[in-house]
């Protein structure tokens, strides 16, 4: 009579679980605490690290805390930057540093660590994007219009589904762009097109939901007067809306005076293209139905996180 292999093979599977070694638990100093609170966009090129440490009443001469900011996970970059922090004081110490010279919108890996020697003890890795803000919603916001270098830069105007900014005259003459979908197709998604990374236009919904979930502030930074929304959500978390005005035909339009920011939500109910935008002025933002896609407006790009 013939025999089943299964228990055999059953056997086996049981015995290479169980030989399986367990995975080294990391090296540690008795009574050192490290933990990585946040890592913030203050610009496209620079990003705020924070961390706080913990130091026991009998601390150890020489232990050093840092931070460690890369373009790859295991930090072996030759351009990984690296801060320190030496001799810290016992009990809980508030660590601080901004992160320089980012490039381009691939992920970054940071961590915080403490170390002795050739020991060292790291935080979990947390990936960032470069210019992304989490307001505690359900998409990552920018902190720059797309061509935008800074907060309170204009960016570039682009018609809804044009690529190529600053195309003027921005006239329902020269304007030939249509689709059939409810949302403009990332092809033709500016935002995507140039960053890249899973950057594109907002919808409608998420654009109600960042004026929902954000409490509105005027002020001007920069000298650039503008919208800030402050996070609801996620206290001390914000973004900055200038007032980037818009074209129209060949001219640029209410610069400093109006914010005009394109949505991917087409306006469904139009024989010609239009899309919904959100519109502020006066202190007051709207989400608005008026505007046909030739206008040269911002775009404030967003991610899925």
């Amino acid at each position: 009579m013939k025999r089943s292999v299964f228990p055999l093979l059953i056997a086996l599977l049981a015995l290479a679980v169980s030989c399986k070694k367990e995975d080294k638990p990391q090296w540690s100093l008795p009574g050192y605490e490290i933990n990585f609170e946040s890592v913030t966009a203050q610009t496209l090129k620079l990003a705020d690290l924070k961390a706080t440490a913990v130091v026991p009443e009998d601390a150890v001469s020489g232990v050093v805390f840092g931070f460690k900011f890369s373009k790859t996970r295991d930090f072996l970059e030759e351009k990984t930057l690296v801060k320190k922090f030496s001799n810290l004081s016992p009990g809980v110490n508030e660590l601080a540093w901004t992160a320089y010279d980012i490039s381009g919108y691939d992920p970054y890996y940071c961590c915080a660590f403490y170390s002795l020697g050739g020991d060292e003890h790291c935080t979990d890795v947390v990936e960032y994007y470069p210019g992304a803000v989490d307001l505690g919603l359900s998409v990552d916001w920018a902190i720059t219009n797309c061509g935008g270098t800074a907060p309170s830069s204009e960016g570039n105007s682009y018609s809804w589904g044009a690529i190529v900014a600053n195309q003027t005259p921005y006239s329902m003459s020269g304007y030939t762009y249509t689709t059939d979908s409810a949302t403009l197709p990332l092809k033709d998604d500016a935002a995507n097109y140039w960053w890249g990374k899973g950057w594109r236009y907002p919808t409608k919904a998420e654009m109600e939901e960042l004026l929902e979930n954000c409490t509105k502030e005027w002020t001007t930074v920069s000298s650039y007067k503008g919208l800030k929304l402050n996070s609801k959500k996620k206290p001390g978390a914000s973004i900055f809306l200038p007032m980037a005005g818009g074209y129209s035909g060949s001219d640029y339009i209410e610069r400093n005076q109006t914010g005009y920011y394109w949505t991917s939500t087409r306006i469904e109910t139009s024989e010609d293209t239009k899309a919904y935008i959100l519109h502020f002025y006066n202190e007051t933002a709207e989400i608005s139905d008026n505007y046909f896609g030739y206008f040269g407006f911002a775009i404030r790009p967003v991610r899925k996180r």
